[in-house]
């Protein structure tokens, strides 16, 4: 099934457990469980995400998904309150330019981009990332879609 790409200004954005999608309109169609389908703005953490990850790799699909909520009963975020509740996402990214580069260096590579939110004390700044990083004939073989 062949899917249209959507420019990165229209995105959506939901707050966990939804995910955003760069050429999927219809929240149903986002292999997330909706809580809602009004969109919610997205924190400053999610937008550098997004934003970064566009501008460096020109990717052909982008998913976003903020899994914060299923960490804020760890005791570190018990302790200042659960965060800014943008600590935790799940990064789907499939970017022709991962073409010959080894699944680590792209790994490190989207991971150079948020050194900064790294940097930031525990439940304000960026803790955890969960990457997969493919080229689009990568995605196209794991999962039936062309982008």
């Amino acid at each position: 099934m062949r899917l249209a790409r959507i420019p990165a200004a229209r995105l959506l954005s939901f707050r966990q457990p939804l995910c955003t999608r760069t050429h999927i309109t219809d929240p149903q169609d986002l292999g997330c469980t909706p809580m809602s389908t009004t969109p919610s703005p997205a924190g400053p953490i999610e937008t550098a995400l997004r934003e970064r990850i566009t501008q460096t790799f020109q990717p052909a699909l982008l998913e976003v998904r903020n899994d914060s909520s299923k960490h804020a009963h760890h005791a570190p975020m018990r302790a200042i309150g659960g965060g800014t509740g943008e600590t935790h996402f799940s990064v789907t990214v499939v970017a022709a330019s991962f073409n010959g580069v080894p699944t680590i260096k792209r790994h490190r590579q989207i991971n150079a981009l948020f050194k900064d939110e790294f940097a930031m004390p525990h439940g304000v700044g960026l803790h955890a990332l969960s990457l997969k990083a493919k080229t689009p004939e990568e995605w196209e073989k794991e999962t039936g879609e062309v982008v």
